[in-house]
């Protein structure tokens, strides 16, 4: 039986900023070595 590891992470990303100044928040899904980055919409 193979474990799932899965991995969640919650970060600032500093890269991008909007109009306002503020940075997104930035949800990132790590399963198999293989990364997605969600943007939650959250500022």
């Amino acid at each position: 039986m193979e474990s799932l590891d899965i991995r969640f992470n919650y970060f600032l990303r500093t890269t991008h900023k909007n109009s306002d100044g503020k940075h997104p928040i930035v949800l990132r899904i790590i399963y198999r070595a293989e990364r997605r980055d969600v943007f939650t919409g959250t500022l």
